[in-house]
C-alpha cells in the first residue's frame, strides 16, 4: 500500500510539470480547417483576461481567439498523440476509465475550460464549452445550444435590450441574432458564414443544421437539473481531480501511523 501510494503520488507530481498540449498540433494537416490553430495558450489567455467593459467587443475578440487557439481535431490516430485520452500522468482515474468505459472516456471532452485550452483540441462542442464557461465566469450570461449535428453557444450581449448573439467559435462566426429568430428563419445565418469564407455546400449544410428540430438549449455544463452529459463530465472531473490526491495519501496513511507509533514508543523507553 505504501509503495502504491508513493507511485501514484509521484505520478501526480510529474503530471504538474508535463503539458497536455502537444506542440505538433500547430503543424497537424488533418485538422478540421486550414491553419486551424495559430495562437499559443499565452496568447489566448491574453484575450480571455482582457477588459470586458465593452461586452460586444470582448465577445467578438474572444470568439475569434478561441477559433484560432483551439484546433478542430478528434481523430482516432491522435488519441494518445494529442491526449484525447487523458494521460495517466494527468489524471490516472480518467485514464483507467478510458478502458473501463471507453464510450465516454476513450476520447474525453473536458468540461473545465482551462484543461481544454491546455490540451488545445476538440470538436465544436469543446469550443462551445470553452467560450460559454469563460463568459459565465466573466459575468456575461451564456448558454450552450446543441443543434442536430453541431454545437454552438449563445451570449447575452446587452441586458437592457435582451440582446442575444449566437457564437460559433469552431467556425469563427458570430450570428447577431438569437436562436429563436434563426430557428424561424435559418437563412439568417447564410451571410455570416459566407462572409467568413465558407463555401456554398458548407453553408447549405449549416442552414439545415440550424433548423429547429432537435435543438436543445443548455444553461451551462454544471446544469444538473437538465441531466446532460456535460454536467456529468463537469462533476466527474471535479471528483477525480480531488481523489487522485486523496487516494495515494490514504494508501500511505497506515504506514505513517505505524511509523509514528514506533517513534512514540521509542521515546517512552
Amino acid at each position: 500500500m505504501l509503495l502504491a501510494g508513493m507511485l501514484l503520488f509521484i505520478n501526480n507530481i510529474i503530471g504538474l510539470f508535463l503539458p497536455l498540449r502537444n506542440e505538433e498540433i500547430y503543424h497537424e494537416k488533418h485538422t478540421g480547417f486550414e491553419k486551424d490553430i495559430t495562437l499559443t495558450e499565452e496568447q489566448l489567455y491574453k484575450v480571455i483576461n482582457a477588459d470586458i467593459a465593452n461586452s460586444e467587443k470582448y465577445i467578438l475578440q474572444l470568439n475569434e481567439a478561441i477559433n484560432k487557439g483551439i484546433a478542430h481535431y478528434w481523430n482516432d490516430n491522435g488519441i494518445d498523440r494529442y491526449n484525447l485520452r487523458v494521460p495517466i500522468y494527468e489524471n490516472y482515474l480518467l485514464y483507467f476509465a478510458s478502458y473501463i468505459y471507453p464510450k465516454i472516456f476513450r476520447k474525453y471532452e473536458y468540461s473545465h475550460y482551462n484543461k481544454a485550452i491546455e490540451r488545445g483540441i476538440g470538436l465544436c462542442s469543446q469550443h462551445a464549452i470553452i467560450i460559454s464557461e469563460i463568459l459565465n465566469e466573466k459575468g456575461i450570461e451564456s448558454k450552450i445550444i446543441r443543434l442536430s449535428g453541431h454545437v454552438v453557444s449563445t451570449a447575452l450581449v446587452n441586458k437592457e435590450k435582451n440582446l442575444w448573439w449566437i457564437l460559433d467559435p469552431d467556425y469563427g462566426v458570430i450570428i447577431k441574432a438569437d436562436i429563436s429568430k434563426v430557428e424561424d428563419n435559418p437563412e439568417i445565418i447564410r451571410n455570416y458564414y459566407q462572409n467568413n469564407g465558407f463555401d456554398k455546400n458548407t453553408v447549405e449544410n449549416l442552414i439545415n443544421i440550424y433548423d429547429k428540430d432537435g435543438n436543445t438549449v443548455i444553461d451551462s455544463v454544471r446544469s444538473v437539473s437538465q441531466i446532460t452529459s456535460y454536467a456529468f463530465n463537469y462533476y466527474v472531473e471535479i471528483f477525480t481531480y480531488i481523489v487522485i490526491w486523496i487516494f495515494p495519501i490514504w494508501l500511505m496513511t497506515p504506514y505513517l501511523i505505524s511509523l509514528r507509533r514506533k517513534y512514540c514508543s521509542c521515546r517512552k523507553t
